[in-house]
């Protein structure tokens, strides 16, 4: 018989259908309203055919009334199994929300996400295989988070039913095997996969599988067809934690249990598996048995816990944990990016979890705890809480992950021990979806007492610097984006901030955020006037509110820019005043200071902002900048050997210590310092490095290709447009390219000027480029300015000895030459300068380096 016309607005018994919403293997899902009970719900239709006997579709028949028998929160419920004109179907519950494999779509799930789900996902389990239904089919299509934030399983309709007359070793025919038991091949267990009969136990592989990609963000094997069955068979399950380092050693174990192929050795029920990750899931559970038998105090409260209150039970059980699992005394603290698990605004995530750091960083001012910014975080690139461990060396890890319903917002917030990844402590609250300031304010709420800090008067208020949600969202989401690294985030946050200040005008805050949003555009293409725009949000910022840190950050920002170095200062000094815990305040005036050449206000506030954030790498590579720039390399190395012991996965420390060691003329030490330095984090700043060592080494081949991939990863383009100019000239093949390298370099370098006219090192650089074209004039001109804004400075000293030699005056080379020693300019360095070179001969030269 031919199947029923079937389509939205048509009618199936009292269900009218209002559109399909799905579809599979056995037939399409409808929305459909029910016109009796006035209620929608989801119809499956399976296709004519699919139930082939009265066996069979009586099994079906019970397998519905069974599901509609239970009633648990994490099942959907089934109403009703008819057939009209041959064509079958099933009622179930229409669930709103989103299916797990779209949420894995995104990538892997933090772990106590993943692990509150499965334990979810175990309960729903354990409730069906009490009544004889094996799921058989379970997969992150099959499972899906309602608005109300429960996880429901779906497709029931099609599941084994044990009857109660059916033996328990029952083999299945092969009729049977090839309809019922089909499934999902990569969700299968083994035992499923060599025919035999279904039970609990393959419930559980599947959930394990499911558990193992939740926490990987892959399946274990990822072969198909045939391969796919022989790896299922008889390859061992890939250790979780060697796919995903962060993942708990506790759960690893739980889920490679899960995932025994001898069904004898796996958990044996969902409640089994239920137990051991419940342990998991609540604070401080792990191995708690052991501890509490090495304390007997401890001991003493558990048993009189039996005696006394559930209120007072949960006080003195939070006491005992504290005490299990205590915060250590020195807090390192990287605030890890906040997620919404069913909503797509990175953005707002991103930019709630900068705006709860930085009130943190605000709170633990002159406490000892260090709080590691999100912006930090990615600009290390770190993925996870123990990637944030070797790469700032942090201690703890604050994590937060948001689900959003239709009116509502619920929020489980975790503090986790970043080298074990051990749950110290664990927070849940909601609030209204609207109410943007009470989110922000319960999360930071929340952090203070998993950190155990103190809040001193004054530092609890309410500051948000609008009274508006929709505002502050807007003004949320432009600080979200003002974190990316390209053009289009940056263009983002703009129109963000701007919105915000559509709906409210006055809101300071917005207004200096969108000053350095214009400025880092500028940084980004160099169109001009977006430095003047820049400026003027910062100057309305700081008349809307003259107390803001953060307008008078942004305005020193646009002083150093365009070389206005004594405004600078004391734009910053008010801002340091403003904020006394803003390290990168104290670094900003620190090189104010240092563009004035007062090298002593310099040296002491870089060190200033090291003791501000002691526990940062950022100050100690700063710092060594600074040192390198006055020639004391041993210094400079010494703090980069510091910033790497905090930071050992920092590609920067490691790029900035081989561009240490070049100019000490350490050649080897520096290749292998850039080598690590490209392997963790491969952009132009140590490929420039390497391609200064090789070109040292007079390995011009190399160099070249070192600086061509400099060029290729952006960043600093006129000194890399220089740098790729110098090796070609000085390796004869492609000397001719030399001139157009030189010439770009100072187009660039001119565009500079016209911003900062006061800028020592593009004048510096613009001196030997046209020294290198015997553009005469030219080069003399930029090389006074350069040295009159840095007259003693050794580097510049060098440079002038280049550029003069370069023009055919040795005498006032071999002068400059003899001031950059003095000055503690490498002698190593110049003897392998091809440049200087021509000097060789003169004797004075020689006592020079020998001196």
């Amino acid at each position: 018989m031919s199947a029923p016309t079937i389509h939205s607005g048509g009618m199936l018994g009292r269900y009218r259908l209002l559109e399909q919403i799905g579809a599979g293997g056995m037939g399409v899902v409808y929305r459909a309203h029910d016109e009796r009970l006035d209620r929608d719900v989801a119809i499956k239709l399976l296709n004519p055919g699919s139930i082939r006997s009265a066996i069979a579709r009586h099994r079906v028949r019970n397998e519905a009334l069974a599901l509609s028998r239970l009633s648990h929160p994490n099942i959907e419920t089934i109403f009703e199994f008819d057939t009209q004109d041959d064509c079958d179907f099933l009622v179930v519950e229409l669930i709103h929300g989103a299916s797990l494999d779209e949420l894995l779509s995104k990538g892997p799930l933090p772990e106590t996400l993943a692990v509150s789900l499965t334990v979810q996902l175990l309960r729903g389990l354990a409730a069906a295989h009490e009544k004889g239904i094996i799921h058989r089919d379970l997969k992150p299509s099959n499972l899906r988070l309602t608005q109300d934030s429960f996880l429901k399983i779906l497709d029931f309709g099609l599941a084994h039913i044990r009857d109660q007359e059916e033996p328990e070793k029952h083999n299945l025919t092969t009729e049977t095997h090839s309809t019922v038991l089909s499934g999902t091949l990569g969700y299968m267990s083994p035992e499923q996969l060599r025919g035999a009969r279904p039970d609990s136990r393959s419930d559980i592989y599947a959930a394990g599988l499911v558990l193992y990609q939740m926490c990987t963000g892959r399946m274990p094997f990822t072969e198909s067809g045939a391969m796919l069955i022989d790896a299922v068979l008889n390859k061992s399950i890939p250790p979780p934690r060697k796919v995903k380092r962060d993942i708990t050693p506790e759960l690893e174990a739980v889920i490679l249990k899960a995932l025994e192929k001898d069904p004898k050795i796996r958990f044996q029920s969902p409640r089994e598996m239920l137990a051991d990750l419940e342990i998991i899931a609540v604070p401080g559970t792990r191995s708690r048995r052991g501890q509490i038998l090495q304390i007997s105090a401890v001991g003493l409260l558990v048993i009189a816990i039996g005696l006394i209150s559930a209120l007072e039970y949960r006080r003195i059980a939070g006491w005992i944990d504290r005490r299990l699992h205590p915060v250590p005394p020195n807090r390192y603290v990287a605030v890890m990016p906040f997620r919404t698990v069913n909503n797509d605004d990175p953005a707002f995530d991103q930019g709630l979890t900068e705006a709860v750091a930085a009130r943190l960083m605000e709170i633990t001012a002159a406490q000892p705890v260090q709080v590691v910014s999100p912006r930090e975080l990615q600009a290390e690139h770190v993925t996870d809480i123990q990637d944030a461990r070797k790469k700032l060396g942090v201690n703890l890890g604050l994590e937060g992950s948001l689900m959003r319903s239709e009116g509502n917002t619920r929020v489980t917030q975790t503090l986790v021990d970043a080298a074990t990844r051990r749950l110290l402590r664990a927070a849940n609250f909601d609030t209204s979806k609207t109410d943007v300031f009470a989110l922000q304010d319960q999360l930071v709420d929340k952090a203070v007492q998993m950190l155990e800090i103190e809040i001193h008067q004054g530092l609890g208020e309410h500051r948000n610097g609008t009274t508006n949600s929709e505002a502050f969202r807007m003004y949320t989401r432009g600080i979200g984006f003002l974190q990316g690294s390209n053009p289009e985030d940056t263009q983002s946050a703009i129109s963000q901030f701007q919105q915000a200040l559509a709906i409210d005008p006055g809101y300071a805050e917005a207004h200096a955020s969108l000053g350095l949003a214009y400025l880092q555009q500028y940084l980004m293409n160099k169109t001009q006037d977006l430095v003047a725009k820049s400026r003027t949000e910062c100057e309305k910022a700081g008349a809307l509110n003259i107390h803001l840190a953060r307008a008078k950050v942004c305005l020193g920002k646009v002083q150093l820019t365009v070389g206005q170095y004594e405004p600078a200062v004391s734009t910053f000094q008010s801002a340091v005043s403003a904020d006394s815990n803003d390290d990168e305040a104290y670094r900003d005036l620190a090189l104010a200071y240092e563009r004035l050449n007062r090298n002593y206000l310099a040296e002491e506030t870089y060190r200033k902002a090291i003791q501000v954030r002691p526990s940062s790498a950022a100050g100690y590579v700063r710092y060594s900048l600074y040192l390198s720039h006055q020639a004391k390399y041993s210094a400079a190395a010494e703090q980069l050997r510091r910033a790497a012991q905090l930071s050992p996965d920092d590609g920067r420390v490691w790029s900035s210590l081989g561009g240490v060691y070049y100019l000490n003329g350490q050649y080897n030490e520096a290749l292998v310092a850039l080598q690590r330095a490209i392997e963790l984090r491969p952009n132009y700043a140590p490929y420039t490095n390497l391609g200064h060592s090789y070109f040292a080494l007079g390995r011009y081949e190399e160099a070249i290709r070192a600086f061509e991939q400099a060029l290729s990863l952006g960043g600093r383009q006129i000194q890399t447009h220089g740098n790729l100019a110098r090796a070609y000239y000085w390796f004869p093949a492609t000397r001719p390219l030399a001139d157009a390298e030189y010439r770009k370099a100072l187009e660039l370098v001119a565009n500079e000027l016209k911003v900062n006219s006061n800028d020592a090192d593009a004048h510096l650089l613009a001196a030997q480029y046209n020294a290198m074209l015997s553009r005469r004039a030219e080069a003399i001109g930029n090389l006074n300015l350069a040295l009159s804004a840095r007259p003693n400075d050794a580097e510049t000293l060098y440079f002038a000895a280049i550029v003069h030699n370069q023009l055919g005056n040795k005498p006032e080379a071999l002068s400059w030459l003899k001031r950059a020693v003095q000055r503690g300019y490498s002698p190593t360095e110049i003897a392998l300068t091809p440049e200087l070179s021509s000097l060789k001969s003169e004797p004075e030269y020689k006592a020079i380096i020998t001196k």
